[in-house]
């Protein structure tokens, strides 16, 4: 399989280690060669490491191009497109638009928009490490990647790799939502936020968009041996769903609000158990097919659902 594995799981670990680290001791280089940033350089914020746009981009060929009035840019190579703001990033590929980073989005430092490791990897389709010894954010392109994060004896074909992506992609579609608009129920039943207030405003404004995310969670087709993995999904639709119907009858009155936080909070604990058993299952594909899981576009693969 060819998923963009980066970040071994000792390496996430000294990942998330590394906050304060100051700016200049961040690096970044592209297939072995250091790229040199003239004013504003890498950082760690928020226990994320952010890179640069501009110079990482270019550097692989992207044109990119600044729109002041809306503080948004735009990267453009053959067929894709990126559109990165502090609100939001997506990415357009042969007319196929997705949201792109979950629920972590660009900064802007000094002027210049930054934007966060795993993005950047699910942005330019290339393998992202990180070396908590050197600081260094190494960048490889397909031709040059290193054998360790490859995939050569692996079973798993390319049909059984669309279809966990496009799971994981939704996944991320629902965290993005959240995230996007700050609704503050969805984060607190994500566990992103919110969970120890005992008013929060619980809108239903996203629900059309959660469950147009749900429905196609639920209808995602398995490809060879991922069909093990399909009662997950269903089940994590499902869920998704009921928690539109918490929302909706918090608004017209069924629920008080504490009535309301408390099933929240308890589809939250059925969500947690089924990402569990999620991981379970998906570690079991993964080590059956030998492939290489170890961490997808900056976070644990295993752990899609949470």
């Amino acid at each position: 399989m060819k998923l963009k594995y980066i970040l071994s799981l000792g390496s996430v670990s000294a990942f998330f280690l590394c906050v304060g680290v100051m700016a200049a001791d961040v690096t970044v280089s592209v297939d072995d060669v250091p790229i040199n940033f003239p004013d504003v350089q890498p950082l760690i914020a928020n226990e994320r490491t952010y890179v640069p746009l501009r110079g990482v981009f270019e550097t692989l060929g992207y044109t990119v191009s600044w729109d002041e009035s809306i503080k948004t840019a735009t990267l453009t190579a053959g067929n894709i497109e990126i559109s990165a703001n502090t609100s939001d990033l997506r990415i357009t590929k042969d007319g196929y638009s997705r949201a792109i980073g979950g629920a972590v989005f660009p900064i802007i430092q000094d002027g210049r928009m930054l934007l966060p490791v795993r993005a950047l990897s699910e942005a330019s389709g290339c393998t992202v490490t990180w070396d908590a010894n050197t600081r260094n954010v190494a960048i490889y392109t397909e031709d040059t990647a290193p054998s360790d994060y490859r995939n050569p004896s692996g079973t798993g074909k390319q049909s059984e790799e669309n279809y966990i992506q496009s799971a994981y992609d939704l996944c991320e579609e629902i965290k993005h939502i959240a995230a996007k608009g700050n609704n503050e129920a969805l984060l607190r039943f994500l566990g992103r936020g919110y969970e120890n207030v005992d008013t929060i405003n619980i809108s239903t404004d996203a629900n059309p968009l959660i469950k147009q995310t749900a429905d196609k969670i639920y209808n995602l087709e398995p490809a060879g041996t991922t069909g093990s993995l399909q009662p997950f999904f269903k089940t994590y639709a499902d869920t998704l769903c009921k928690y539109i119907s918490i929302t909706e009858a918090y608004s017209s009155g069924e629920y008080t609000m504490e009535e309301a936080l408390a099933q929240i909070d308890l589809l939250k604990e059925e969500k947690d158990e089924l990402a569990i058993k999620f991981s379970v299952a998906l570690n079991d594909y993964f080590k059956e097919n030998n492939v290489f899981y170890e961490g997808l576009y900056g976070e644990y693969v295993l752990d899609m659902m949470k």
